[in-house]
C-alpha cells in the first residue's frame, strides 16, 4: 500500500510541479516580451520628439543669429568694437550662449583678430547661407560644439550686401 500511495504522491507531485515550471516559464517569456515592445515602442517615440525638439532649438537659434544679423550697428564701421561687443554679449546673455563673434569680410574675427576663414560655417555664412555646423570641436575651448553662423547684412537689410559673418555658439 505505501508503495502504491508513494508512486502515486510522486507522480501527483510531478505532474504538478511540471505545470507550475511551464506556467512560469510561459509568463515569464511572455512578459518579457511584452516589456520589450513596450519599450521599443517608447524609445521610438522618444527619439522622435527628441529630434523635434532639437529641431525647434536648431530653428531659435537660426532666428537668433539671423536676427543679430540685421542690427544695423555690427555693419557700421563708425561704431565702436565696444559697442558691438556689448550687443553680441546681450545676445550670448539673453540666449544662454557660450559665446558670440563678428568675422569681417577677409574671414577675421573683429573682436580678437583670429582667421576663422577655413571655417565651414563662415564660407556658408559669407555665401549668404545661414548655416549650423555639425557637431566640431572647438578650436578655442578644445570642447564639443556647433556653431549657428548667419551673414551680417550692410545697414542691417535683410538680403543687402554681406559685410560679414556672426555667429553663436550654444
Amino acid at each position: 500500500m505505501k508503495s502504491i500511495r508513494k508512486k502515486i504522491t510522486i507522480s501527483l507531485m510531478a505532474t504538478v510541479l511540471i505545470a507550475l515550471f511551464a506556467v512560469g516559464a510561459s509568463s515569464i517569456v511572455l512578459s518579457y516580451r511584452s516589456t520589450m515592445a513596450t519599450v521599443n515602442q517608447m524609445m521610438s517615440e522618444t527619439a522622435v520628439l527628441a529630434a523635434e525638439r532639437i529641431e525647434q532649438e536648431l530653428t531659435a537659434y537660426k532666428n537668433v543669429a539671423v536676427d543679430t544679423g540685421c542690427i544695423a550697428q555690427l555693419s557700421d564701421a563708425s561704431v565702436p568694437l565696444e559697442e558691438k561687443q556689448a550687443i553680441i554679449d546681450e545676445r550670448v546673455k539673453m540666449h544662454g550662449f557660450q559665446r558670440g563673434n563678428i568675422i569681417n569680410m577677409n574671414g577675421y574675427s573683429i573682436f580678437d583678430g583670429k582667421d576663422y576663414s577655413d571655417r565651414e560655417y563662415v564660407q556658408q555664412a559669407m555665401k549668404g547661407n545661414v548655416y549650423v555646423s555639425e557637431p566640431l570641436i572647438s578650436k578655442i575651448t578644445g570642447e564639443l560644439s556647433i556653431m549657428v553662423a548667419a551673414p551680417l547684412y550692410a545697414d542691417g537689410k535683410h538680403g543687402s550686401q554681406i559685410t560679414g559673418v556672426v555667429y553663436f555658439v550654444p
